[in-house]
């Protein structure tokens, strides 16, 4: 069964943002809302090139991560799974 999550406005966003850090208990949610969380539950590895810096992240199936709002351009990469990108416009 596909869940679909239905968030369109960044205030939304916010507030779901908002939820999850105020009840952040280092186990189930992770994270403060302004540092890069570095976990075993998510563990990171740092690529970098001539001009390029690649991020890798690995998550377990059933994990839910809420990035930062980017303010330039960048690529990514989804290798297996599936996920939605949720923006103040958009579900995709």
């Amino acid at each position: 069964m596909k869940k679909e999550i239905v968030l369109s406005r960044r205030k939304d966003i916010q507030l779901l943002q908002d939820l999850l850090i105020e009840n952040a208990d280092g186990e189930n949610i992770e994270g403060d809302g302004k540092n890069i969380v570095h976990s075993k539950n998510f563990p990171l590895k740092h690529t970098f090139a001539d001009g390029v810096y690649i991020r890798q992240m690995d998550m377990q199936a059933g994990s839910v991560v809420i990035g930062a709002i980017h303010n330039h351009l960048h690529a990514w990469f989804l290798l297996t799974g599936s996920l939605a990108v949720v923006t103040e416009d958009t579900t995709e």
